[in-house]
């Protein structure tokens, strides 16, 4: 399909809204797919999503829910021979014990469970096999560590720190891996034998994945701010008990009361020059004559935006394909 036909089938779609910067960018025909195009933007869409996962209380309950119910209590293993086939039980016992040994050394069951973690958060995990006096040992490989080498960043078989088979970009055959300890760093070619890459939301073309709250970020930070504004305005309001108004008397008497209570009342001053007053629990602000407060926040009601937030949460439940009572 060509580049104009393209653009005029998304066109045609009346429902999506021109105005957004999404569909801008996205009818901006120098914008490919997938939505990384540097390592640096790769790691600008993994540090949002890590920032989500960190410190916002929906998407770290969302992806604590994902791996419970994925995972669960973790693998269950049985060992049996195959259908016709001739196997003692003590062979079948060695092999149990291999498995356990296995799961006892890593800590398997608690590191299923931080796999799919990751995999939400980053997008991909990076596992490592070593042999430890001869047993099978799993250790992470931080995805901010795969990248490509300076000297071959012309290589058209290394992409985003893999390299890949001759015309066979599905065909991984090596990870460049950089090692830092403080101020020094190695660099490490590791066979693709020796490591397994789990991708998510992404196609098996791309050489790497995509964090599961990337489509639903802007809602997630929506929901942010609509929590920050509600409970601020809630907070205004509840810290206010009375507003003072002084009428019938002269307004020199009314100054001076007021200038007596202000060296008593701490004011709040920005770098940017520009002060404001913090009220207590129960304050009571005292209006002179002449002057009138009109506290605007105390017309609104925080509870009607609610909705608002629960519409939200429910496109993101609807992206992580979770039931919204779970999310919400």
């Amino acid at each position: 399909m060509s580049a104009t036909l393209d653009r005029e089938v998304l066109e045609a779609l009346e429902w999506f809204d021109r105005d957004d910067p999404a569909w801008r960018d996205f009818l901006d025909l120098s914008v490919r797919w997938p939505p990384y195009q540097s390592q640096a933007e790769l790691d600008a869409i993994r540090k949002e999503s890590r920032w989500l996962a960190s410190s916002h209380p929906f998407a770290m309950a969302a992806l604590e829910v994902r791996a419970s119910y994925v995972v669960g209590s973790g693998h269950q293993y049985k060992v049996r021979a195959k259908p016709l086939a001739q196997v003692d039980q003590s062979t079948l016992d060695k092999v149990r014990q291999e498995i356990d040994e296995f799961v006892e050394r890593n800590k398997w069951f608690l590191l299923q469970r931080e796999n799919q973690f990751r995999l939400d958060r980053d997008g991909e995990v990076f596992l490592r096999f070593f042999e430890e006096d001869g047993y099978l040992v799993v250790r992470y490989i931080e995805p901010e560590d795969v990248q490509t080498p300076l000297n071959l960043a012309v290589s058209p078989n290394v992409r985003f720190g893999i390299e890949v088979a001759e015309m066979d970009v599905e065909t991984p055959v090596a990870y460049h891996v950089r090692y830092r300890w403080g101020t020094q760093e190695r660099w490490e070619r590791v066979d693709a034998s020796e490591v397994q890459h789990r991708k998510a939301n992404c196609d098996r073309s791309w050489p790497r994945g995509v964090p599961l709250l990337y489509s639903v970020r802007d809602n997630l930070r929506r929901v942010w701010k609509l929590l920050r504004n509600m409970t601020t305005v809630a907070s205004i309001q509840a810290a206010i008990a009375i507003v003072r108004k002084h009428t019938g008397i002269q307004g020199g008497s009314v100054q001076q009361y007021l200038s007596a209570l202000a060296q008593q009342q701490q004011l709040r001053r920005e770098p940017s020059g520009d002060s404001y007053q913090r009220f207590p629990p129960g304050a009571i602000v005292d209006v002179p004559p002449g002057i009138e407060y009109q506290l605007v926040g105390s017309g609104i009601d925080p509870s009607k935006y609610v909705p608002a937030i629960q519409a939200e949460l429910r496109a993101v439940a609807a992206r992580l394909a979770m039931p919204e009572y779970m999310l919400s």
